[in-house]
């Protein structure tokens, strides 16, 4: 390889000597003579000028030596970087969610083992969380729903049951749990059809036969926190998602069976190396 070369050739440039610079370089003199022999003859000119037991650097010579440290340098920065990404001291990992709830805490204890890695992440519903994995656009996609992905591995870290979102000043505020039959009639604010807890809760009122009143669907859990908290009808959320707000209450559904999941999904193969790999790892030991 040239870059063998360049290096024989930038150790005798160094050295001033053809035995000096296989000294350095751990090999025979005749090997080090080889070398610049095939840079000459690549060339068709003369590097070192042999006077007796001396040489000196011709300005081709000095020419290539600038070449042959940029070069070499280059090499040391590329297995530096090499090296680093496999001992986690540099590196990129890619994530794609539906939400940040199971993110924040499975982020902050990587965060805390491989504070060098650069974490992005991107949110998304179910079906573009899933398309950025499969299409390798994201090393580890985090949803709410069990579901098997071609080329894919999964892990479900967490299931939690759906439960109702009720502004502070509406009766069904003051009970810790309602029968689903309770709900028939009541004014609901929706997520967009997409989203799974969407459908989990649409599935749930078939299975008892159950009819509300659908006045608004709303494409974000923030927009529908929100609008229940100003009165605009109940909503329904993960447990986990639970966020404090002085203008609302989380009850739970009796009969519901309904639970999301906190689901990891990456390509496989990629759980065995690189960041993903410490990643899947860091959720175990969390």
């Amino acid at each position: 390889m040239i870059s063998q070369h360049l290096r024989t050739f930038l150790a005798v440039a160094q050295t001033n000597s053809f035995s000096a610079a296989a000294k350095q370089l751990g090999v025979s003199q005749p090997y080090v003579s080889r070398q610049i022999k095939h840079l000459e003859t690549l060339s068709a000119s003369v590097l070192f000028e042999r006077m007796g037991r001396t040489i000196r650097i011709t300005d081709l010579g000095r020419d290539l030596m600038g070449i042959a440290r940029r070069m070499l340098d280059s090499e040391l920065d590329a297995y530096e970087l090499l090296n680093n990404a496999r001992y986690m001291q540099a590196g990129y990992l890619r994530i794609a969610a539906v939400g940040p709830y199971h993110l924040n805490q499975l982020l902050a204890h990587f965060k805390q083992r491989y504070p060098k890695v650069h974490v992005s992440v991107r949110f998304g519903d179910s079906a573009k969380v899933e398309q950025a994995v499969i299409e390798m656009d994201a090393d580890i996609g985090i949803l709410a729903v069990n579901r098997r992905l071609p080329h894919c591995g999964q892990r479900t870290i967490r299931r939690c049951p759906i439960v109702l979102q009720v502004p502070r000043s509406h009766p069904l505020a003051l009970q810790a749990s309602v029968s689903i039959k309770a709900l028939a009639g009541e004014p609901f604010i929706f997520r967009e059809p997409t989203s799974t807890t969407r459908r989990l809760f649409d599935a749930l009122l078939l299975e008892y036969d159950v009819q509300v009143n659908s006045t608004l669907e709303l494409g974000s859990r923030e927009a529908i926190r929100l609008a229940v908290a100003s009165r605009f009808g109940l909503g329904y959320v993960s447990e986990d998602e639970c966020d404090p707000h002085p203008d609302l209450s989380y009850v739970r559904i009796e009969e519901s069976q309904a639970m999301t999941n906190a689901t990891l999904v990456w390509r496989t193969g990629r759980e065995n190396s690189g960041p993903t790999a410490a990643f899947l790892a860091a959720v175990e030991t969390d």
